[in-house]
């Protein structure tokens, strides 16, 4: 079973020109995924543990992950560890 985990965002103005319509990167486990949509772009991580899919993704410095990464970035201003900040802290059990 795999979850998908997406996040709409703004792009910058003129920035998202050049992107056809999405881009991605896949590792055995888990992909991700940036498309244009109607109003901006959606960001998103498709896995069976989309949060430790995430941490792999945010650290990685693999070149094909890091131009994903700046990618994303240059079209939103947004960092993906920023973007997904709640999903990747820690769960807190409230009793």
């Amino acid at each position: 079973m795999r979850v998908s985990v997406s996040c709409p965002l703004l792009p910058h103005e003129g920035r998202v020109g050049g992107w056809i319509s999405s881009i991605g990167v896949e590792r055995s486990d888990w992909y991700a995924e940036a498309r244009k949509s109607e109003d901006g772009i959606v960001v998103t991580v498709t896995a069976p543990n989309p949060t430790r899919a995430l941490q792999q993704l945010v650290t990685s410095g693999d070149p094909l992950d890091c131009w994903f990464k700046n990618e994303v970035r240059a079209a939103t201003g947004v960092g993906l560890a920023s973007l997904f900040r709640t999903e990747l802290l820690p769960r807190r059990v409230l009793r």
